[in-house]
C-alpha cells in the first residue's frame, strides 16, 4: 500500500484509542439493554469496521483504514 513506518503504527493506535472508553458505556448498556442486543450492536460495529478497513485496503486509502480501525475498536471492547 506503500504506507511509512508511522502511518503502519497509526493502525494500532488509533484501535487502542478507540477501545478505552466503551468498557464504561457497555456496562451500563448491558444492564438496560440487555445482552443479546447489545453483543448484536457490537458485532455489526465490527462488521462495519472491518468492512471499512477492506475497502481501504482494496482502494489505498489510508483514512479509510483509520475509519475501519476506529469501529474495530469500538467493538473490541
Amino acid at each position: 500500500m506503500g504506507i511509512s513506518d508511522s502511518q503502519f503504527n497509526m493502525y494500532y493506535s488509533i484501535k487502542s484509542f478507540s477501545s478505552m472508553f466503551p468498557p464504561f458505556v457497555i456496562a451500563l448498556a448491558v444492564h438496560s439493554v440487555g445482552l443479546k442486543p447489545l453483543l448484536l450492536v457490537l458485532s455489526s460495529v465490527c462488521a462495519i469496521g472491518q468492512f471499512l478497513f477492506v475497502y481501504g485496503l482494496k482502494y489505498k486509502d489510508h483514512s479509510l483504514c483509520l475509519a475501519g480501525r476506529f469501529f474495530i475498536g469500538l467493538s473490541d471492547s
